[in-house]
């Protein structure tokens, strides 16, 4: 496992939670079952203990979100990383590709503020796929916008303007003035003031436009900040 055993003895105790894709090398190691590290599969059983299996899966994923929204506040990124990791696997287990999309995205913004950009570009990635994959358009775009961040936090300017871009010309006035911001920031960096002053203005405007004033003011409080 390339860990060393006190950790091992962490993970048996509880103290500490693997992530999905240490899971996933340990069952392949062991030759044991994914499910097994959630419930007491074993074949041949019946349905009422299937039955059972399904519902401590269902308390499972109940009780991580409960840790993960405690991790939240005040925030301890590291906690919602690894709570998040543990609610992919759970989410994936029980087929509910909308919960394993959200704490994808859930893992992808802890692991930029964690500083760990390829982890953050690697579940939010998989998460596109599955908002992708499930229709659901406006949790593809935040996504997006938040794949866009860790990108560009990496060096890497054309991929993060690409997913900017796409955010620019979603469907919605968040992911249009965000995108539009955050595409200010990039042509920011590249010494392109008059063109991040403009993209600043197309942001305000669209903020101007929703009628959540709250919503509105929070959002100019950012583009003003970026204009300065």
């Amino acid at each position: 496992l390339s860990c060393s055993r006190a950790l091992i003895y962490q993970y048996l105790s509880g103290a500490t939670l693997a992530q999905s894709d240490r899971l996933q090398v340990i069952a392949t190691l062991t030759g044991t079952k994914l499910s097994s590290f959630f419930t007491d599969e074993e074949e041949g059983k019946s349905e009422n203990q299937t039955y059972r299996a399904e519902a401590r899966l269902q308390e499972n994923i109940r009780h991580f979100e409960e840790l993960n929204r405690a991790y939240e506040a005040p925030t301890d990124w590291r906690g919602v990383a690894d709570t998040s990791q543990r609610l992919c696997f759970l989410a994936s287990q029980n087929e509910d590709l909308s919960t394993e999309c959200m704490h994808r995205m859930r893992s992808g913004k802890a692991y930029i503020y964690l500083g760990e950009f390829n982890l953050a570009i690697e579940n939010l990635l998989h998460g596109i796929d599955l908002a992708i994959e499930i229709k659901d358009n406006e949790l593809e775009l935040q996504l997006r916008q938040l794949l866009g961040n860790a990108m560009f936090s990496t060096g890497d300017t054309s991929a993060a303007r690409q997913q900017f871009s796409i955010c620019m010309n979603g469907s919605s006035a968040t992911s249009k003035w965000l995108g539009n911001l955050s595409m200010a920031a990039v042509e920011e960096q590249m010494g392109n003031y008059s063109v991040a002053s403009r993209l600043c203005d197309d942001a305000a405007a669209i903020l101007e436009g929703i009628d959540d004033k709250a919503a509105s003011d929070r959002g100019l409080l950012y583009v003003n900040g970026n204009r300065i």
